[in-house]
């Protein structure tokens, strides 16, 4: 009887503080915290937790973890349901605001404005360089990679083949891998991002067109190792962009894209998993979104750390340990893929084992990383998203935290809270556009 009156209890209380948090869970004002509410927390582990602790385990991962494992693994997200919005809220006292609501609500009635005059020519001119520079990144890795893996679903590939082909364009890539994941991967959806801005702002067909090449060049490279989760966090980045620059979006939408979304999972499962088995809880669509994000967190109390010894600090970063002069240790997420599937990892079918954040906290420090670590990282996001919520409105603010919105970690890694090079080059870039276009006007 308690053990389900815990996860109530939980809902209930994290429910309250993420209101609190994130200025609103209204479905058609989605934003950055209601996204990680509803999606990467109640959706992907909450559920999976109550369903452990009631028994169900009927999935081809968390059938292979111990009763003990499941029990923690169970309790830890319960605790992280609390105590990540707790650290949100301490983030927004400490800035000074013992709630967001006030502070979302004039955000959203404020009027979009130009970055730096009335026509922002000079910005749109380095745009314009920038979206070029990153449209020929994309022609440079689908060149490289030698097809558009997209295209390969219609060819009669097994699933063995598709697990083949998406290793080798990622993990693979004989190319340049810092145009691929810097000019490629993360420049093309972020200018996406802002040209849809300056599109909403002032819809004339140059922007239209400049919308339409950057958003097809961004579907283009997020399935080129036709993964399907980086195009669908993609387009929420959209309905994040509508509810800033609208004040929210229909529930007609909502429904709409919910569908879309849905009828694309079945697409993929049939054609990129051949799978017919859609609705089953051990490896179709339903086991993959309601256990299949959270199995990794039962598999790490499952190796950790009776197979596998604590990583500590030692998977931070290849740089640091470096500077530091340690060994450097693979991240948690590979050491689970190893532990569960090692002749996948061997022969490249295999890659990484992602979760809940606290599943890399657990692998590194045990404990004292599960129970410290959500405080820190609501924390964390809690200043970024405070940080937008009092910049100016204006189309390359919009874009970074539309972009920024769609990566954060929760359900990747808690090292990344720590070290994420990924918010420094898109701070950088923003930067570098802005000293562009000052040195332009100059001139």
């Amino acid at each position: 009887m308690y053990i389900n009156l815990l996860p109530l209890f939980s809902l209930v209380l994290s429910f309250y503080l993420f209101k609190k948090v994130s200025g609103s869970l209204e479905v058609t004002k989605l934003n950055m915290i209601s996204w990680i509410f509803y999606f990467q927390l109640l959706l992907q582990c909450f559920i999976a937790s109550v369903l452990t602790l009631n028994g169900w385990n009927d999935h081809y991962v968390l059938s292979t973890a111990s009763a003990e494992a499941i029990l923690y693994g169970s309790l830890a997200i319960q605790y992280t349901m609390v105590a990540l919005p707790l650290g949100m809220w301490i983030g927004c006292v400490l800035l000074g605001s013992s709630s967001n609501t006030v502070l979302f609500d004039r955000f959203l009635k404020k009027d979009i404005t130009f970055v730096f005059d009335d026509k922002d020519n000079d910005i749109i001119f380095v745009l314009y360089l920038f979206s070029l520079i990153a449209v020929f990144s994309v022609l440079y890795v689908i060149f490289t990679v030698g097809k558009v893996p997209l295209f390969s679903i219609f060819s009669n590939l097994d699933s063995l083949d598709i697990a083949n082909m998406r290793q080798s364009a990622s993990r693979n890539f004989s190319g340049l891998v810092l145009v691929k994941n810097i000019f490629a991967i993360m420049l093309t959806p972020l200018l996406a991002y802002i040209s849809y801005c300056y599109w909403q702002f002032n819809k004339n067909r140059k922007n239209l067109i400049w919308f339409l090449i950057m958003l097809f060049s961004s579907i283009v490279i997020l399935t080129y190792d036709l993964s399907k989760s980086p195009v669908i966090f993609f387009s929420v980045g959209f309905i994040f962009l509508k509810v800033f620059i609208d004040g929210g979006v229909k529930k007609k939408f909502v429904i709409i894209f919910s569908l879309t979304v849905i009828i694309f999972l079945v697409f993929a499962y049939i054609y990129l998993m051949n799978s017919n088995d859609l609705g089953s809880f051990n490896s179709g669509i339903l086991g993959r979104l309601f256990l299949g994000q959270a199995s990794g967190i039962f598999m790490a109390f499952n190796y950790f750390p009776s197979i596998f010894e604590p990583i500590g600090f030692t998977s931070i970063s290849k740089l640091f340990s470096e500077i530091f002069n340690v060994e450097y240790s693979e991240r948690a997420a590979r050491m689970l893929m190893f532990g569960f599937n090692p002749s996948g990892v061997e022969n490249a079918t295999a890659g990484v084992m992602n979760s809940l954040f606290i599943a890399e906290a657990w692998a590194n420090w045990g404990w004292v990383g599960v129970i410290l670590s959500p405080l820190y990282v609501g924390f964390v996001i809690q200043v970024l998203y405070m940080f937008f919520l009092r910049s100016p409105k204006n189309p390359l603010f919009l874009g970074g935290y539309a972009y920024l919105a769609t990566k954060i970690p929760v359900t990747g890694g808690v090292n990344d809270f720590i070290y994420n090079p990924i918010f420094i080059i898109v701070f950088s870039i923003l930067l570098l556009i802005y000293f562009l276009t000052f040195v332009l006007k100059r001139v």
